[in-house]
């Protein structure tokens, strides 16, 4: 099984992926495995270095290549969670290659990856983005720094590439189960949401 956590950074994602995680392992006997693209690879690793100084096309090159492997080791676990997947090279790709027929290309290759069982998108707001993003500790990446307009925008790109790819999925009898999750709320009231999604969809 697939499960992939999907939101912008300080969403929640690491800690809800990880209360997940020891929730999974303490209620079933299956092996649980978590993965990151841009930590778990070496290709991953390598475009968090660079990614800056790289073309969209190459970027897209390593993340494809990230996926493969972190996809590999996924296989070995009978339920793998990623943190982020294809749909975030849409948010963070896509605006950089509108005008790129290749990397729009290599970006639509990235859909050809195994369909998730069930995508939690973590939705919450501009003013609570600054909140948290205030309280880290060590320097923010690039990546991860955000304008209230380049936030809603990319806010707006996840929603819609989701939604899309569940239409398409559809005619594939291969539709993800997408669970919205307000995140705006304390981890423990945004976790109480996904144990009773995760009770009904996976642990039925």
């Amino acid at each position: 099984m697939l499960i992939v956590f999907e939101g912008l950074d300080f969403s929640g994602k690491s800690t809800l992926i990880s209360l997940l995680r020891d929730y999974l392992v303490l209620k079933t006997d299956k092996t649980v495995g978590v993965f990151a693209e841009t930590y778990h690879s070496e290709s991953g690793k390598k475009f968090l270095e660079s990614v800056n100084d790289l073309p969209v096309c190459e970027q897209l090159k390593l993340l494809y290549k990230a996926r493969e492997e972190c996809l590999r080791k996924a296989n070995k676990y009978d339920i793998a969670i990623f943190d982020r997947y294809y749909y975030s090279s849409i948010v963070y790709q896509l605006p950089k290659c509108v005008d790129d027929n290749k990397s729009i290309k290599l970006l639509m290759q990235l859909f050809h990856f195994e369909k998730p069982d069930i995508v939690f998108f973590l939705k919450y707001n501009y003013d609570n983005y600054v909140k948290r993003s205030n309280l880290r500790e060590k320097e923010m990446h690039e990546f991860d720094k955000m304008s209230n307009e380049i936030f809603n925008l990319r806010q707006t790109l996840y929603l819609a590439s989701i939604i899309s790819s569940t239409e398409v999925d559809t005619l594939r009898c291969q539709s993800p189960k997408v669970c919205i999750v307000d995140t705006n709320r304390s981890i423990e009231e945004s976790f109480e949401e996904i144990k009773n999604i995760t009770n009904q969809h996976i642990l039925k």
